[in-house]
């Protein structure tokens, strides 16, 4: 019981104390995007697939699957079971695929199909609460995009 009494005033004065601090006023976060790839990180990635055959196979093969994408409909809330999983994996893959696709390229059909499954994913009428991995990964997809 002492035990537990401890612990729980550490933990309640630690996130008090966490909650004081700030950031020095010379902190400086980068300019969108953050997540992924920085603002004008394209220009070193184009060299690397310039360079690098893998780096060539790769990039291509993300861009002819954002292709494929372009014409799919968008993502549907469909629960398989108790799982929303595999609508929120096939999230990030899709934004995830056809933001870097955008980023690369500058096309802006790229842009708009993220934007449409985006768009869809926040009309679900929730992401599945019951399981957390269900909500946490269809976050990432939307944080990506």
């Amino acid at each position: 019981m002492k035990f537990n009494l401890l612990l729980f005033i550490f933990c309640f004065t630690g996130s008090a104390i966490a909650q004081e601090r700030k950031l020095p006023e010379t902190f400086n976060l980068s300019g969108h995007p953050r997540i992924l790839l920085l603002k004008e990180e394209e220009a070193s990635i184009q060299t690397s697939i310039t360079d690098s055959p893998v780096w060539e196979k790769m990039h291509r093969a993300i861009i002819e699957e954002s292709e494929n994408m372009i014409d799919l409909p968008p993502l549907e809330r469909i629960q398989i079971g108790r799982r929303l999983l595999s609508v929120s994996r096939e999230c990030i893959r899709r934004v995830f695929y056809l933001s870097y696709a955008y980023r690369m390229t500058g096309d802006e059909s790229y842009f708009q199909k993220a934007e449409e499954e985006m768009l869809a994913i926040s009309g679900f009428n929730d992401w599945n609460p019951t399981h957390f991995l269900d909500v946490a990964e269809m976050t990432m997809g939307m944080a990506i995009g």
